[in-house]
């Protein structure tokens, strides 16, 4: 699972290494609204420490895909930070695999604590998972956490759960719910906005920063989603 992509942003200072494919087999994934190109080439490891090194940025993000799950990710995030002294941010991680401890941010999916669903969504256990959070909160990596509201199967009980787990480490930790899209062949429907606000509400009895993000099919196929996590929250 290789780097496919690699840009720079200037005004940001910052390098973005885009890494093809996912270890998980997720039932909801919300990507096959998309269309799936597969990456015409992928980038040698001289290659990209290469391209680290000639636009030294201040902050390198790793993201698409499963980033932990790239054979490489503990050499380039060395690079990073002994070459390049850059902040290394992983915005998305279903944390099956424990991040280099070089890392300084990541956001992890967290969907359920319950094991049975979860393993009937995303086709993986989730012991590991949980076991990887607390490690990666030891080794000293700020996390955020993201989970999704899907009414009749992950709801706002279960979502509860996940706060309520995530204060056991630490109730600072962010978490943000985002309303589920439907996809195809899966038999639920999306939140409605009550739902939503309800959810959040609840899951702020338990944590400091709890924030909700309602989007649409629309939303999600034509604007950036990092972005939009940022600017559409809950009205």
């Amino acid at each position: 699972m290789p780097i496919f992509k690699m840009t720079f942003s200037a005004p940001e200072d910052c390098v973005t290494l885009v890494n093809h494919g996912c270890n998980y087999s997720c039932s909801f994934c919300s990507y096959r609204l998309r269309e799936g190109v597969e990456p015409k080439r992928f980038f040698d490891m001289w290659e990209v420490k290469a391209y680290l090194e000639r636009m030294n940025p201040s902050t390198v993000v790793i993201m698409g895909g499963e980033p932990t799950s790239w054979a490489n990710i503990f050499s380039v995030a060395r690079f990073c930070k002994e070459h390049v002294k850059a902040f290394i941010r992983i915005p998305h991680s279903n944390l099956s695999n424990s991040p280099p401890p070089e890392v300084d941010e990541i956001g992890v999916s967290l969907y359920v604590i319950s094991k049975r669903k979860y393993l009937q969504l995303t086709g993986s256990q989730n012991s590991r998972v949980l076991s990887n959070i607390f490690k990666t909160y030891d080794q000293g990596t700020r996390i955020s956490v993201s989970a999704i509201l899907i009414p009749e199967f992950i709801g706002k009980d279960e979502l509860i759960k996940v706060a309520e787990f995530i204060a056991s480490i630490d109730r600072d930790i962010p978490l943000h719910i985002t309303s589920y899209l439907p996809v195809p062949n899966m038999p639920w429907r999306r939140p409605s906005r009550d739902e939503m606000r309800d959810t959040v509400e609840s899951c702020l009895k338990v944590l400091k920063n709890v924030t909700g993000t309602f989007i649409t099919a629309t939303d999600f196929t034509r604007i950036n989603y990092m972005r939009m996590i940022q600017d559409v929250r809950l009205a």
